[in-house]
């Protein structure tokens, strides 16, 4: 029994050392809130008091939380939490997105090929992504974007870029570049 009670003493002092942590293969210690984008992209920051972390417990059919107007088909495609944040450039663009975390690549794939056939008409590519991970509605004088990321899905909308389709979606690859580096993706 003591020699049982040495080795699990060293085991636990040796995982402590390299500072091991259990992940599951879909990054699952990555929580939406480690997704707030704070300063790291260019001219872009925060509009101040726009950051909201959510879960399926609280209101998300009022502002700022207007996700399509209701949570449930969320909440049915497996939702655990996420994010609603706002920035603006430096340029004046406006960004605002809605990271969601559904707990699995899977699920997130799932909400996204829903979402698309159900929203984009005249889809815009991102450059860098195929249309099978993130795509852009080109809607005048903003572009939605629908994206997933391992089990995270966003919902982007970039505004006042009158009409120029091409800038909405670079800016979108930025974004998704830097979201890609955080998830570890």
């Amino acid at each position: 029994m003591r020699y049982l009670k040495t080795k699990l003493v060293f085991l636990c002092g040796a995982l402590a050392l390299v500072g091991c942590k259990v992940v599951n293969n879909n990054n699952a210690t990555v929580k939406a809130s480690d997704l707030r984008i704070t300063t790291d992209i260019g001219n872009w920051s925060e509009v101040a008091g726009t950051y909201h972390p959510f879960s399926t417990t609280d209101e998300l059919t009022m502002p700022p939380f207007g996700i399509d107007g209701q949570v449930v088909p969320y909440e049915n495609k497996g939702l655990v939490n996420g994010i609603y944040q706002e920035l603006k450039s430096g340029a004046g663009y406006d960004y605002q997105v809605y990271v969601m975390d559904f707990g699995t690549d899977s699920a997130a794939t799932a909400i996204f090929n829903d979402i698309v056939a159900g929203h984009v008409t005249t889809p815009a590519a991102i450059s860098g992504y195929v249309n099978t991970v993130a795509v852009a509605q080109d809607n005048v004088s903003q572009a939605v974007v629908y994206a997933h990321i391992k089990n995270f899905y966003f919902w982007i909308t970039l505004s006042s870029y009158s009409a120029i389709i091409t800038n909405a979606t670079n800016a979108a690859g930025t974004f998704l570049d830097k979201y890609k580096f955080k998830i570890g993706a």
